[in-house]
């Protein structure tokens, strides 16, 4: 005879073999549905010069006298879209040839800069000619650009 009290629609507590059998399957989907959106949003920063004679990492511009002013333009992307941040720059040798517009907010040979929509803009005064490194910072990544200023 059936024991009336007794029904197979009751729930069982599944054992620990049953879980860890379970969890050993769950982790990797967790983990790869974790792991993807992050890989996606960490993309590289890519920045290149928009402004002046470009060539690579050389940037010149030509025909420049004391007292003017010329714009420092980059491009900054990651995967392959406008990046929107700050940024620092510092000039280095520029001693005697350039130094920050007045209008950027600069810390002596150090400008920072805001990053909209994956444009930098920086100016520069022009106070002589010849070369000098401009070293751009996006929180732990720099680049060097070489800058050539020549006159008329």
């Amino acid at each position: 005879m059936k024991n009336p009290e007794k029904t197979t629609d009751a729930p069982q507590n599944p054992g620990r073999r049953s879980l860890l059998v379970a969890g050993a399957w769950a982790a990797p989907v967790i983990l790869t549905a974790v792991a993807v959106p992050m890989a996606a949003a960490s993309g590289e920063l890519e920045i290149e010069a928009l402004s002046g004679s470009v060539s690579g990492r050389a940037i010149s511009f030509s025909d420049v006298s004391p007292d003017d002013t010329v714009p420092l333009v980059f491009q900054v992307t990651v995967g392959g879209s406008g990046y929107t941040g700050t940024a620092t720059a510092a000039l280095v040798g520029a001693a005697g040839k350039a130094e920050w517009d007045p209008g950027v907010t600069t810390g002596g040979t150090t400008a920072t800069g805001e990053i909209l929509d994956g444009e930098l803009a920086l100016p520069i005064t022009i106070l002589g000619t010849g070369s000098f490194t401009v070293v751009v910072s996006i929180g732990n990544q720099s680049w060097d650009f070489t800058v050539s200023l020549t006159g008329a």
